[in-house]
C-alpha cells in the first residue's frame, strides 16, 4: 500500500476506524471507503503526528544480537529478491 504524507489525518477528538484497515481514519463514523464496514470507535488517542503515533525505532547501539538479525535478514532477503527478479529477467530476453 502506498504510504501518503499528504493525507490529513484526524489530530483530535474522538477517531473511527475500519477493523480491517486501520489506516483509514475518519472524525465521523460511517463506511469504510476500501470495504465498506462499519467504522468503529478507535481506542487510540492520536498526537500531533496523527497516524505515525508510536513508530519509532530504538538506537541500533541498544538493539538486541536478534533484533539485529531479524533487520539484517529483512534488507538481504528483499535485496535478493530485486537481484532474483533481474537475473530472471535477463534469462528471458536472452
Amino acid at each position: 500500500m502506498k504510504h501518503d504524507h499528504h493525507i490529513q489525518y484526524p489530530t483530535s477528538g474522538k477517531t473511527y476506524t475500519c477493523s480491517m484497515h486501520p489506516e483509514v481514519i475518519s472524525q465521523k463514523s460511517g463506511t469504510c471507503p476500501t470495504c465498506g464496514m462499519q467504522l468503529v470507535e478507535s481506542q487510540r488517542q492520536l498526537d500531533e503526528h496523527g497516524i505515525h503515533q508510536g513508530h519509532s525505532m530504538k538506537s541500533v547501539s541498544l538493539m538486541s544480537f536478534w533484533e539485529k538479525l531479524k533487520m539484517s535478514m529483512t534488507i538481504i532477503v528483499a535485496t535478493n529478491a530485486v537481484l532474483l527478479n533481474r537475473v530472471e529477467k535477463d534469462l528471458v530476453t536472452v
